[in-house]
C-alpha cells in the first residue's frame, strides 16, 4: 500500500494488527506460521483507487511472498505487464506457481 502515504501506513498497520498471520500464498510455509509483513492486493489495483481501498481485496503476506507475487504479476518489480507477457489465468500460469518463499 505504498502509494497511500501516511494514511496508508496507518491503515496498513491497523490491518496487520487485526490480521497478523500471513497467507501461505505459494504453499511453501510447510505448516510454519509466519507473521504478515505486507498488505497485498489480491487483485492488482493498477491505479484503480476504489480497488486499492477495498478491504475485501486485501490479504497479509510475508514480504518474500509479496515480492515474488508482484514480480510474477507485473513481469518485474513495479513494472506494468507488457503486452504478450504471461499473466495469472493464462494457460500454464497458476496463482500458486512460483519460487519458494525466502526466509
Amino acid at each position: 500500500m505504498a502509494r497511500a502515504g501516511c494514511c496508508g501506513r496507518l491503515v496498513t498497520s491497523l490491518y496487520l494488527q487485526a490480521h497478523p498471520i500471513a497467507i501461505d500464498y505459494f504453499e511453501t510455509h510447510n505448516g510454519v506460521v509466519y507473521l504478515a509483513e505486507v498488505v497485498d492486493h489480491i487483485i492488482p489495483h493498477r491505479g484503480d483507487m476504489k480497488l486499492f481501498w477495498d478491504r475485501n481485496n486485501w490479504q497479509g503476506l510475508t514480504k518474500a511472498d509479496h515480492d515474488c507475487k508482484t514480480a510474477l504479476e507485473d513481469s518485474g518489480f513495479g513494472r506494468r505487464v507488457k503486452d504478450g507477457a504471461a499473466r495469472e489465468g493464462d494457460i500454464g500460469v497458476k496463482r500458486n506457481s512460483g519460487p519458494p518463499a525466502l526466509e
